[in-house]
């Protein structure tokens, strides 16, 4: 899959068929096993909402921006409702929506920001 299909995608329960959230981010390794450099997908950064997408890309859940007030106000719930599943969890890349193996996978981001 590219980057394009992963952001902004619906992100499910497999066992129950929940929805567990919307793709905001992607963290990624960069990886080189002799057959050239490339960038390996580890895991996904999911909200339950789709527009809390600027929360994660101007950097607030990973507490990389603190920004004026207002933006922080804009983007709090975003923050607050951030979750982290490693790729190793995800058992359906090529579908849509998304399927993670189960709703526990899900971390909240700032256990995963303070590691």
């Amino acid at each position: 899959m590219r980057t394009d299909d992963l952001l902004g995608a619906d992100v499910v329960d497999d066992r129950t068929g929940r929805r567990l959230g919307t793709v905001h981010d992607l963290r990624v390794v960069h990886e080189d096993r002799g057959r050239g450099p490339r960038l390996m997908v580890v895991g996904l950064v999911l909200g339950p909402r789709p527009a809390d997408g600027p929360a994660h890309r101007f950097g607030f859940v990973e507490k990389r921006a603190a920004g004026p007030a207002l933006l922080r106000a804009l983007t709090k719930r975003g923050v607050r409702d951030a979750r982290y599943v490693d790729a190793r969890a995800v058992v359906g890349w090529g579908s849509s929506p998304l399927r993670v193996r189960d709703e526990a996978a899900l971390r909240p981001m700032d256990e995963v920001v303070s590691q």
